[in-house]
C-alpha cells in the first residue's frame, strides 16, 4: 500500500474510532501535540478531545467524507475535503457540513494526525 492510501485508511480508522469511542485507537492515531479546530472555532488538544469523546459529552454518530484531495509533502501529508457530520453535543443532536483540512505526520510510532480544521459550509 502506498503512503497516501495508507494515510487515507488511517483517517477512516480515526473516524471510526471517534464514532466508537475507541481510546486505544485514538491514542495511537492522534499526535500528542495535535490541535483540532472545530467548525465552531473551538480548539481542542489531544487531552481535551479525548475527554470530550470518551466521556460521551461529544458523540460522533456518523461522518461521511467526500471530495478528498491529498498533497504529499514528504514526511507529512495534507488532506482536504468535505465532511457531513452527525454529532450529539451534551445530548443535542445536530448535523453539519464542513470543508476540512488535516495533516498527518510520519513519526517513529507511525503516521499520526497532527492537525484538523473545519469550516462550516453555507446552507
Amino acid at each position: 500500500m502506498d503512503k497516501i492510501a495508507h494515510v487515507l485508511d488511517l483517517d477512516r480508522q480515526r473516524i471510526q474510532a471517534m464514532i466508537q469511542r475507541d481510546s486505544t485507537k485514538l491514542m495511537a492515531l492522534l499526535a500528542d501535540d495535535v490541535f483540532f479546530i472545530h467548525e465552531t472555532s473551538a480548539k481542542d488538544n489531544k487531552q481535551s478531545l479525548l475527554e470530550a469523546v470518551l466521556s460521551g459529552a461529544v458523540m460522533y454518530r456518523a461522518v461521511e467524507t467526500s471530495e478528498i484531495e491529498t498533497r504529499d509533502m514528504g514526511d507529512w501529508l495534507l488532506l482536504t475535503g468535505k465532511a457531513h457530520i452527525t454529532i450529539a453535543v451534551s445530548g443535542r443532536r445536530s448535523e453539519v457540513a464542513v470543508r476540512f483540512s488535516s495533516a498527518y505526520v510520519e513519526r517513529e510510532a507511525g503516521w499520526q494526525m497532527q492537525f484538523w480544521q473545519a469550516t462550516k459550509l453555507p446552507g
